[in-house]
């Protein structure tokens, strides 16, 4: 699933909205052994509201390099406290949780993407878990 923003209208795509498309993504592709999520640091864009809740992203920054620096100014701080919000989730709901921001970092170029190199470390990250979670 493709979906640039969590919850909010995405003013370019308008379908790129994860709360509006899981539900139709989740119930076409039923039954499903694992559901996966990764929210994403387009959400700390000044376009939508910005707070430290559960529908923050992992951690960015710095972002000083980046070309549409002010847009995202005050995000880092925003992402850096995000995982504090969701320690309780994987308990809760049964689930596994992994903080991004703990595993790789974000790119020099932007402070927002990840280079090829963590995306590879970030998967050998994920794999032993989701082979736990299928394994049950």
């Amino acid at each position: 699933m493709h979906s640039r923003i969590t919850l909010y209208p995405e003013a370019v795509k308008g379908f790129h909205n994860g709360k509006a498309s899981l539900p139709g993504w989740l119930h076409s592709h039923t039954p499903l052994d694992l559901v996966m999520l990764m929210l994403g640091t387009l959400d700390l864009n000044d376009r939508f509201p910005r707070t430290t809740s559960p529908t923050a992203p992992p951690t960015i920054g710095p972002l000083t390099k980046m070309k549409d620096y002010e847009s995202f100014k005050g995000g880092e701080e925003i992402s850096r406290a995000f995982p504090g919000y969701c320690r309780h989730f994987p308990e809760k709901y049964d689930s596994a949780s992994l903080d991004a921001g703990e595993i790789v970092v974000s790119s020099e170029v932007d402070g927002v993407q990840r280079e090829l190199a963590e995306h590879r470390t970030l998967a050998k990250a994920v794999a032993p878990v989701v082979r736990e979670r299928l394994a049950d």
